[in-house]
């Protein structure tokens, strides 16, 4: 099968597939963008519909079900029943097909597009804001299926990705320090996150990445995606950091990783990979910030799983619980932290994190003071302050207070921390 190809089953159910894999280097922009946003919405048509056949089906048996305990009653209803069952999966089946066959047409009508003429009307590209909120939910399942919305990791520049070059490097940052700092986003963002609050009434808040260039580091911005698991965007950001150290147009003497909530996970699993594998970056870590971090789970997470399991227990509204449990490996993994999944552990001698690197943990109470007995639950409305803060993970924690758990993305307070933790002036930290 061609690698641009989409393998549907109609009316027997299957999905919609794109077999161009996100590991070649086949443009995510245009045509192969749209084909890929296609067959994502095809396979949510198909999805939704049996789940709604399901709940259709599993109501009708409840109440077929109590009409066969009525005398007299239970007679018409066994004789209805079975052509009740039959139309009802007539009529979806249908609706599957008929919207298999819109989708496969839909597809080879952009293919076409695609190799004809029509070929130089590029397509007007998804923002990349709705792009990584589409990887955050469904992440995990577009890479499974190898379709082109999935994102690679990458440093991005101005919205583009960098070239991993020494000379890319250079021609971009003529200029580099020795210290460069790496900002990494959260869970349904991308590198725009960390603009967040600079405009409007928040004029007066510089970004942090620019703040830190006026005193001597390069900064550099990640993109990934968020709905593959903690654990695994930990190995590809070490891996990614491999690069960065090899092409770094200057000796690499200071490393600073600054994650935003899922982003503050992802670093500190990287750090556990780069020790493990004794990368050279990882003796270059002089601090890791987390900012609204969940180390102890999300609170939001841990209610959708009671919930689906709870709905689980009832055939009624199983269906809508497996909905909801379609939800990103990545936001699974909220629920505990680091990582939902067990993983062996690291050899007795392998620390699992460098042990010169400075971990600080920052937290925010929303507009509660620390003294509310609310603080400790609402947290900054997302991450709660246990969670954020966990003390036994850090080396030491800040607590600010009238802050959400956006706002520690772009504020003078949190940036105030980070310039007093790294030594720079006084004055920078204000």
């Amino acid at each position: 099968m061609p690698d641009s190809a989409i393998a549907a089953g109609a009316a027997s159910g299957k999905e919609l597939r794109v077999t161009t894999s996100p590991y070649r280097p086949v443009s995510q922009q245009g045509w192969h963008q749209l084909r890929g946003a296609v067959a994502l919405t095809g396979t949510g048509f198909q999805r939704v519909t049996h789940r709604v056949q399901q709940m259709h089906e599993r109501i009708a048996e409840v109440s077929f079900r109590n009409l066969s305990r009525a005398p007299l009653v239970n007679v018409g209803s066994a004789a209805v029943k079975p052509l009740h069952d039959g139309i009802t999966s007539g009529v979806y089946g249908a609706v599957r097909g008929i919207g298999g066959v819109a989708f496969r047409l839909l597809d080879g009508l952009l293919q076409r597009a695609e190799q004809s003429h029509l070929r130089q009307l590029r397509p007007a590209n998804m923002p990349a804001p709705l792009l990584s909120a589409v990887n955050g939910a469904f992440g995990d399942y577009l890479l499974r299926q190898r379709n082109p919305l999935a994102l690679r990791m990458g440093f991005y520049h101005h919205g583009k990705p960098l070239q991993m070059t020494q000379a890319a490097l250079h021609a971009l940052y003529p200029q580099a320090s020795g210290n460069v700092v790496v900002f990494i986003h959260g869970l349904c963002c991308d590198e725009s996150s960390w603009q967040f609050f600079s405009s409007g009434e928040h004029a007066g808040n510089h970004p942090y990445a620019e703040l830190l260039a006026q005193q001597g580091y390069t900064p550099f911005f990640l993109r990934y995606n968020t709905g593959i698991s903690i654990e695994q965007n930990g190995r590809l950001l070490a891996q990614m950091l491999n690069k960065l150290y090899a092409a770094y147009p200057q000796p690499l003497a200071r490393l600073v990783l600054i994650g935003h909530s899922m982003g503050g996970l992802v670093a500190r699993a990287a750090c556990s990979h780069g020790v493990a594998s004794a990368a050279a970056w990882s003796d270059r870590i002089s601090h890791v910030f987390c900012l609204g971090s969940p180390h102890l789970g999300a609170p939001l997470e841990k209610v959708a799983h009671l919930g689906t399991r709870l709905m689980q227990a009832f055939d009624v509204t199983q269906p809508l619980a497996e909905m909801i449990d379609d939800r990103s490996t990545g936001i699974k993994d909220l629920r505990h932290g680091k990582s939902a999944r067990k993983r062996p552990p690291l050899p007795a001698h392998v620390p699992m994190r460098p042990p010169q690197a400075h971990f600080h943990f920052i937290g925010s109470t929303m507009g509660l003071r620390r003294g509310n007995p609310l603080t400790k639950w609402l947290g900054d409305g997302l991450v709660r302050l246990d969670s954020a803060t966990a003390d036994h993970l850090a080396d030491d924690v800040s607590v600010l207070e009238g802050l959400n758990h956006m706002q520690l993305l772009n504020h003078p307070r949190v940036y105030a921390i980070l310039a007093q933790r790294l030594g720079l002036t006084e004055a920078t930290a204000q």
